[in-house]
């Protein structure tokens, strides 16, 4: 039972992390900032 909780746990943290990351990209590409592109 506790690993299943820890493994919820860090699946909830990276989807958040990855949620915050492409929101970011979002307002990027929103704004018409290609300065941080890479390529």
């Amino acid at each position: 039972m506790d690993k299943k909780i820890k493994l919820f746990w860090v699946s909830a943290s990276e989807a958040r992390h990855f949620v915050e990351k492409v929101e970011h990209m979002y307002k990027e590409i929103k704004e018409g900032n290609n300065e941080g592109k890479k390529g």
